[in-house]
């Protein structure tokens, strides 16, 4: 079962709809969430969450990054 932490729309900063990068608050956030979102991936990967499943990708999406590469396959 998935905590609230690791669902970004319960936890992630969605207050930040308009990314400002020169902002350091806001590159601190989104950092913070990149880290979150490594930790879910790996919790999904224990959890076999995969596909629609998953709760990793929206911890980048939401900032329109991508995941190019997993280490765990």
């Amino acid at each position: 079962m998935a905590s609230e932490r690791e669902n970004f729309n319960q936890s992630g900063p969605l207050h930040l709809i308009n990314v400002d990068w020169r902002n350091e608050d806001h590159r601190r956030s989104i950092a913070a969430s990149l880290v979150q979102g490594v930790y879910v991936l790996e919790r999904d990967r224990q959890e076999n969450r995969q596909g629609s499943q998953a709760l990793a990708p929206p911890w980048w999406e939401f900032f329109h990054f991508r995941l190019l590469w997993s280490a765990s396959g």
